[in-house]
């Protein structure tokens, strides 16, 4: 009976257990392990220089923390450690969980006002990796006399491996003022619904990275944020001196402060990097997604981005921002606006901004506020052309304005504008406006206070003429008319076949080849050649200027690849999105695609053909690194050789693709269902790269075969793939 009644009182208490109590210095390699979990922090805790913690997935670590409205809790006194306790890492932390078994890191209390110190990674500590972990509720900790963590997760290093994590209501998630390597913040969520910290620390934020600006690298860091997903007030944030930022394929949800520093000045006696932003999605919320080329070398650029904002008023302030700035060239192009919305480049310095393919459904009284001090003096210049901007606020027609510039004095031209009550307000700039389209305009667009500044306008269709005052200067060609939309109600701003705007434009030195769709801008067969070119932003009945549409994914498990920089040299980088998908419309010509990653090695392909009004499909693998950190290495190409068909199903034609990673002999052969051979289309030595052939859908003697599956089989240097297609009648 005493037996069972001792086997009875141990189980109770090794169920009562609160877990292993940790504290003080880890001065050996250790495991922490789901089966002894959780971990309990009670006391500064130390991982010692050459040790490396490992947590295995499902561990749960608590950490001692106190109440956040007393930052004295988070001081030493003396020799007497903070209330809230933290972890200081001069060795190693390799936390791996997985999506089924994250790590949490939270605090040690259900006290939802109390905070942990964070973890903090010392200045000559090695790479720390976290994959899969939660991190809750940190506000910050002194180490030392004179020395503070900030974050979460500080790593004063300057190295870090940061992928798939979920940050939520600390003070700062990730931080470091001393990179040392670029850096890829990757699929990671941050929450934020607590903002209220106690003075002098205030609004909180998500990502601070930045190298150390009294010791400045030889080059910039690149720091990329990627496929992130933040919701909530705390601010984006990214990086700091010496770091280009670029923000790619990130979700940004309601309420979230956007990064609208990327957008205005910065004190140009400290060396900032460059910013650039790519794919990103904003659903209401404040600020929005810009770049800035921070040096009159740089080249930055804001791109595909999605910006959307219904406030519950349309007068709610301020609307969600795109725009760019700088002393270098920044380019706008291919975003998609909807709601209070607004362009916007304060401050833009002396470079050069290039605003272009936009579409902007906006419900702000000013669609675009324009300013670019010093660029008359230091030669800058803004060019705004191929953008729709459509005023859709239905209570805002007497506010509503198209521009108010500030010494920006902008090269406005082939943009459709819509819906503007007062035209454009200019301050001590000058407008020069060509083959625009006003449409909907309740004063002529003209409308303005500089008598010093002269507007030119020239081969514009505007529903009001032109005025003629002291300030505007009329070059001829502007035509007072409906510019026959096709559908504007359906959102269809493209020109009727009786539009007056056709071959009513002026060839311009700046024009671009292309349209706001990517459809060639000069439409053929005109017969004046001063006067072959459309008004606004869209060109009738021209075709598409050809281009590259991809599927990126992973060769060993066939998962599409995210985030792949598609580079061809001289033009702008496309970006694979969330099915590994890209679209780069490059005009025809013949190409080397260069394809990187910071996780896969790097593939070049060359000899690229595109035919002018096609998309080439190609199919592309990547094989992963041994190494996934992000280098400027170049990497060597990985074999590649894809064989694709499209269309497929096809009738009566279907192009056949491929990539070859070395010159060889080709045989390319067509077989069907029993494996009897058809025809022959290549069996020659071709050269690296891609390839293409077209298949007529006949065999050998000229015959077209009938419905059914077909085979393309390409052999080179020992290699075979096969091709499945369908034949449809």
């Amino acid at each position: 009976m005493k037996l069972t009644s001792l086997v009875l009182l141990l189980t109770v208490w090794i169920l009562i257990l609160p877990g292993i109590i940790v504290n003080g210095h880890i001065s050996e390699d250790t495991t922490w392990t789901p089966e002894d979990s959780p971990y309990i922090v009670s006391s500064f805790l130390y991982i010692d220089a050459g040790v490396t913690l490992t947590i295995e997935p499902g561990v749960d670590v608590k950490i001692t923390g106190a109440d956040k409205s007393n930052i004295y809790n988070y001081y030493w006194n003396g020799s007497e450690e903070p209330i809230a306790k933290m972890i200081i890492v001069y060795g190693q932390i390799d936390a791996f969980g997985t999506e089924e078994l994250p790590i949490t890191i939270d605090v040690n209390s259900e006290n939802e006002g109390y905070r942990w110190g964070g973890i903090y990674i010392g200045r000559y500590a090695p790479m720390s990796s976290f994959e899969y972990c939660v991190i809750k509720r940190s506000f910050f900790c002194i180490l030392e006399q004179g020395t503070w963590s900030m974050a979460a997760i500080q790593f004063d290093n300057g190295l870090i491996h940061m992928r798939h994590n979920t940050f939520i209501n600390n003070m700062m998630a990730i931080k470091s003022f001393n990179l040392l390597m670029n850096t890829v913040v990757y699929d990671c969520k941050f929450y934020s619904n607590d903002t209220d910290y106690p003075v002098p620390f205030g609004y909180p934020g998500c990502i601070g990275l930045s190298a150390y600006y009294l010791e400045p690298p030889e080059r910039n860091f690149k720091v990329t944020i990627a496929k992130c997903y933040f919701t909530g007030e705390a601010g984006i944030g990214g990086g700091g001196y010496y770091a280009d930022t670029f923000y790619l394929n990130n979700f940004i949800d309601n309420s979230c402060v956007g990064s609208d520093s990327l957008m205005w000045d910065r004190d140009p006696g400290i060396e900032y990097g460059s910013a650039s932003s790519y794919g990103n999605y904003v659903l209401n919320g404040n600020g929005g997604f810009g770049c800035n080329a921070y040096y009159e070398t740089d080249i930055a650029f804001s791109r595909r981005n999605t910006l959307i904002k219904y406030p519950d008023t349309f007068d709610q302030f301020p609307p969600l921002r795109i725009g760019g700035s700088g002393r270098g060239t920044s380019y706008v192009s291919d975003n998609y606006l909807e709601g209070a919305v607004q362009f916007n480049t304060n401050d833009a310095h002396s470079g050069n901004s290039m605003i272009y393919n936009n579409v902007m459904l906006t419900a702000d009284n000013t669609a675009m506020e324009l300013s670019h001090y010093s660029s008359t003096n230091l030669g800058g210049q803004m060019k705004i052309f191929n953008n729709l901007v459509v005023n859709f606020h239905p209570d805002s027609l007497f506010n509503s304005r198209l521009f108010y510039t500030d010494f920006a004095n902008p090269y406005i031209f082939n943009n459709t504008f819509s819906g503007f009550y007062r035209g454009a307000l200019n301050f001590m700039s000058s407008i020069s406006c060509y083959n625009n389209i006003f449409h909907e305009f309740y004063l002529p667009p003209s409308y303005g206070y500089s008598a010093e500044q002269a507007n030119i306008y020239g081969y514009n269709c505007t529903n009001l003429p032109i005025p003629q005052t002291y300030s505007i200067i009329d070059v001829g060609g502007n035509i007072v008319a409906d510019p026959s939309f096709m559908n504007p109600e359906a959102g269809d701003y493209s020109l009727q076949q009786s539009s007056v705007c056709i071959d009513a434009g002026l060839i311009l030195p700046d024009l671009p080849a292309f349209d706001i769709r990517y459809h060639k801008r000069i439409a053929p067969g005109t017969e004046d050649g001063l006067r072959n070119l459309d008004m606004g932003a869209y060109e009738y009945n021209s075709i598409y200027i050809g281009g590259i549409r991809a599927i990126i994914f992973d060769a060993e498990s066939g998962e599409p690849v995210d985030c792949v920089k598609a580079q061809i040299a001289n033009k702008l980088p496309e970006f694979s999105d969330t099915l590994g998908c890209f679209h780069y419309p490059t005009g025809a010509g013949i190409y080397s695609l260069n394809l990187s990653h910071w996780d896969y090695e790097t593939a070049i392909i060359a000899n690229v053909e595109i035919t002018e009004g096609e998309d080439l499909m190609l199919q592309i693998p990547l094989h992963k690194q041994g190494v996934s950190n992000p280098t400027d290495d170049q990497i060597p190409e990985t074999p590649l050789y894809t064989l694709t068909n499209y269309p497929n199903p096809f009738n009566p034609q279907t192009r056949i693709s491929y990539i070859l990673p070395s010159p060889g002999k080709v045989n390319l052969s067509i077989y069907n269902i029993k494996g009897q051979k058809l025809i022959g289309l290549c069996d020659t030595q071709q050269t690296k790269g891609h390839h293409s052939i077209i298949w007529d859908g006949k065999d050998q003697r000229g015959k077209n075969v009938a419905s059914g599956l077909y085979f393309a089989r390409l052999e080179h240097d020992g290699f075979v793939q096969s091709r499945k297609m369908m034949m449809l009648k």
